[in-house]
């Protein structure tokens, strides 16, 4: 759907933010960090990600923070 190769992105939280549209980055990334810190057990936010051929679309993510028993963010 984004048009990148399996090796072409990196992975993990980084990888995720760096695709995020530049004018929606910041707010996106705050907003899923702020759930962690706070300990919410799910995230959903509206952001653009940029595709592999210079599109933008218009995402709409809903995540399930996954903790371990100490309560520590794992993915």
């Amino acid at each position: 759907v984004l048009g990148y190769r399996a090796d072409g992105i990196a992975s993990g939280l980084a990888g995720w933010v760096a695709g995020i549209h530049a004018d929606d980055r910041a707010a996106a990334s705050a907003a899923l960090e702020r759930a962690m810190r706070e300990g919410a057990q799910h995230w959903s936010g509206s952001y653009r990600y940029l595709c592999a051929d210079g599109r933008c679309l218009h995402i709409r993510s809903r995540s399930h923070i996954v903790r371990d028993p100490q309560g520590s963010v794992q993915r």
